[in-house]
C-alpha cells in the first residue's frame, strides 16, 4: 500500500514511517497541505495520513478537498490530532476522514488502524477488478446496516433516526419506552407528529434546518408531554448523519430522561433554602448566646452593686501580676481597705444609705487610682486595689490619699472612715497568697489602732501609719 504522510515537523511522520515499513508499506512525507494537494494532482496514493494542524491548509480542509475530487478513485484518509474529544472526531468524519487517531501515536493502535485501512484498500482493488463483487458489497452494507440497527436496539438511550424530510427511519426500544409510541406507529411518519407534536410547525422546521445545516446540538434540555399525561424533563443531542460522499442525509436524535434528577434538584433547592433559613436563625441564636455568655462572664467577674471587679476577678489578676513580676523582675503593691464600723452605719442610717456610701467610696477609688490599677470590691465592706510598678511607699501614699478623700465625703451624720493595709511583691520566692496575707495583716493593724488610717507591711509607724 502506498501511503502519503502530511505532517509539519516530522516527529510522528518518522515514527509512522518506521511502523509502515515494518508492515511492508511504502510512504512519502510532505510538510503541508498545499504540497500534499499539488502532489495528489499528479500522483495517486492508496492512503493519506494527515495531521489536523498544518501551516497552510489544515487536515480537515485537505480531507474535504480530497473527497471533492471528480476522479473515480478512492483514497483512505486517516486524520491525526492531539484533540481527541467526541466533537473533534465527529468533525473529522464530517470532513471526509475515514478514521481518526489521537496524538501522540500509540504503536499498537496505529498498526491496527493501518491494517483496517489496508483491508479497505484491498477491497477497493478487488472491486475494481471484479465488478461482480458490487452485489456482494451491497449485501455486506445491508448486513452492516442490520448490525447498526441491532446496536441501536440494544442501546439504553432513546435514539431516533430521521431523513432530510423529517421522516422517522429508525426508532429503538428505548425510544418506545421513553416517548410512549411503538415503532409501527412512528416509522415512516413525520417526527413532528409524535416527538415534536406539542411544537409549532415553524419551530420544528427551524430545529431540523439547524441540524441539516451541519450544526450539532448537545445537552439541550427540553420538556416532553408523555401520551399518558406525564411531563418529562429530557436532555437531548442531535447529530447530522453523513452519506457516502459526506453529504448530510438526515440526523440522529438521542434523549435521556432527567425528570427524576430535576425533581431531586427542586427538592434539594428547597432543602437548601430551608437550611439557609435555619442557619440564619441559628446564627442569630449563636450571637445571642455569645452575648449572653459574655454578659454572664462579665457578671461572674464584676460586683453587681459597685460595678468593680469582684473577689474572684481580683485574685485572678493578682496571680497574673505575680507571674509578670517574676518574669520581668518588676514590682507591684496591693491595698486592702476596710470601711470602719459599716454595720453600725447601716443600723444608724439604713441599708440604702449604706449602699449609697459604698458607691461614693467606689467613686473616690476610681478618681484616686490610675487607669492601669485594678480596683475590686473584696468583701461586703472591703475594697482592694492592685498597683502595677508601684513600691510600698507609693502604695502607702495612695492609701493615705484615699482615706483622706473618703473622710471628706459629705454625710448626713457620721463620717466614713477607712482602714488601709499595704503590701509589696518582694521577690521570686513570694506568692500571691503571701502578698495578700501581708496586706490583710497590715489592714488589721490599721483597724486596731484608733488613730491610724493606714498600715504598711515592712515600714515604720508614723503619726497616721501603723507598722505591720
Amino acid at each position: 500500500m502506498k501511503v502519503l504522510i502530511v505532517e509539519n515537523g516530522g516527529i510522528c511522520a518518522e515514527w509512522a514511517g518506521e511502523l509502515l515499513e515494518e508492515m511492508g508499506h511504502s510512504f512519502l512525507v510532505v510538510e503541508n497541505g498545499r504540497e500534499a494537494w499539488n502532489w495528489l494532482q499528479k500522483n495517486e496514493a492508496d492512503c493519506m495520513i494527515t495531521d489536523w494542524m498544518l501551516p497552510d491548509t489544515d487536515g480537515l480542509e485537505l480531507c474535504s478537498k480530497v473527497r471533492s475530487r471528480q476522479e473515480n478513485t478512492y483514497m483512505y484518509c486517516l486524520l491525526m490530532s492531539a484533540k481527541t474529544g467526541r466533537g473533534e472526531m465527529l468533525a473529522a468524519l464530517k470532513a471526509g476522514a475515514d478514521d481518526f487517531i489521537g496524538k501522540p501515536l500509540d504503536a499498537a493502535e496505529f498498526t491496527a488502524r493501518m491494517r483496517c485501512a489496508s483491508r479497505i484498500v484491498e477491497q477497493k482493488y478487488a472491486l475494481m477488478e471484479k465488478p461482480g463483487m458490487l452485489a456482494g458489497t451491497l449485501a455486506m452494507l445491508q448486513q452492516e446496516h442490520g448490525r447498526v440497527v441491532s446496536v441501536l436496539e440494544r442501546l439504553p438511550i432513546a435514539c431516533v433516526c430521521c431523513d432530510r424530510e423529517g421522516i422517522v427511519q429508525e426508532w429503538n426500544r428505548a425510544a418506545s419506552r421513553l416517548f410512549g409510541y411503538p415503532p409501527h406507529i412512528v416509522l415512516q411518519k413525520p417526527v413532528s407528529a409524535t416527538l415534536y407534536r406539542h411544537w409549532t410547525q415553524e419551530r420544528v422546521e427551524a430545529r431540523m434546518q439547524q441540524v441539516l445545516n451541519g450544526c450539532s446540538s448537545e445537552g439541550v434540555e427540553w420538556e416532553y408531554p408523555h401520551p399518558l399525561g406525564r411531563m418529562l424533563s429530557l436532555v437531548c443531542s442531535e447529530i447530522p448523519l453523513l452519506g457516502p460522499s459526506g453529504e448530510i442525509t438526515g440526523y440522529l436524535h438521542a434523549s435521556v430522561d432527567i425528570t427524576e434528577r430535576k425533581q431531586l434538584e427542586i427538592r434539594l433547592e428547597e432543602q437548601l433554602r430551608i437550611s439557609k433559613n435555619l442557619n440564619s436563625v441559628l446564627e442569630v441564636q449563636r450571637k445571642s448566646l455569645i452575648e449572653a455568655n459574655a454578659q454572664l462572664e462579665k457578671m461572674s467577674l464584676q460586683d453587681s452593686q459597685t460595678g468593680l471587679m469582684n473577689r474572684r476577678s481580683f485574685l485572678y489578676d493578682l496571680e497574673r501580676h505575680c507571674a509578670r513580676a517574676m518574669r520581668h523582675n518588676s514590682v507591684f503593691s496591693i491595698l486592702l481597705l476596710d470601711v470602719r464600723q459599716m454595720r453600725i452605719y447601716n443600723e444608724r442610717h439604713g441599708y440604702l444609705a449604706g449602699d449609697e456610701a459604698l458607691l461614693r467610696i467606689t467613686a473616690v477609688l476610681r478618681d484616686a487610682l490610675r487607669s492601669q490599677d485594678s480596683i475590686a470590691r473584696f468583701g461586703g465592706d472591703e475594697f482592694a486595689a492592685l498597683l502595677p510598678d508601684t513600691g510600698i511607699e507609693g502604695a502607702l501614699e495612695t492609701a493615705r490619699r484615699i482615706c483622706q478623700k473618703v473622710e471628706e465625703l459629705p454625710t448626713s451624720e457620721s463620717a466614713l472612715k477607712l482602714s488601709a493595709g499595704c503590701a509589696q511583691w518582694q521577690n521570686e520566692q513570694d506568692t500571691a497568697n503571701r502578698v495578700l496575707e501581708r496586706a490583710e495583716e497590715a489592714m488589721r493593724q490599721a483597724g486596731s489602732h484608733p488613730h491610724a488610717r493606714t498600715a504598711a507591711h515592712g515600714l515604720p509607724q508614723n503619726k497616721d501609719t501603723q507598722a505591720a
